[in-house]
């Protein structure tokens, strides 16, 4: 299960004093590309980049592979639990970016890490994450949709709406 070792590094990291906003479990997540603020009226057009990204996909997995932060361990901002460099999952985002490209969006010109941001420090800073390396990692993640979320955030954290959902369509092996 995914849950259990950000659960073990929340553990260990606020035993240390570490001053972090916690994402809550129910809110815990995979973004391939942050799209920021648009108007109601681009939704149809992100659902279509989203059908579009996803018919040529079949099911695939990936696992949890490490402990990070970003920008980096020494001015974090941003906690994370990082996957395994899926080519499938590299092949997602790409057909989504690009898709998303011929729908107005500006594509993203960072690379792409995927991970689960499971914490935003309070203040960016250095962070500690050696004692993280105890714990077992290896779950298993099954990805076989894309969904659109809307991120509100208040004073007790975000709130995740989903918005639309589009299905991996292929199937063969």
């Amino acid at each position: 299960m995914v849950r259990e070792p950000i659960e073990q590094a929340i553990e260990i990291l606020s035993g240390g004093g570490l001053k972090c906003r916690w994402v809550r479990p129910e809110n815990l997540h995979i973004t391939l590309r942050f799209l920021g603020a648009y108007p109601e009226s681009a939704v149809s057009g992100i659902e279509e980049a989203m059908s579009r990204a996803a018919v040529n996909m079949k099911p695939f997995t990936a696992r949890t592979e490490t402990f990070g932060a970003f920008p980096n361990r020494r001015r974090a901002r941003v906690l994370w639990l990082g996957l395994t460099e899926a080519p499938e999952l590299q092949a997602l985002y790409g057909a989504l970016n690009h898709k998303l490209g011929e729908a107005g969006f500006e594509p993203e010109e960072r690379p792409f890490r995927g991970h689960i941001t499971f914490g935003r420090l309070k203040r960016p800073g250095p962070v500690d994450l050696y004692g993280l390396e105890a714990i077992p990692l290896g779950a298993e993640l099954v990805f076989d949709e894309l969904t659109l979320f809307e991120s509100r955030l208040t004073p007790s954290g975000a709130i995740y709406e989903e918005l639309r959902r589009a299905e991996f369509l292929r199937k063969d092996s």
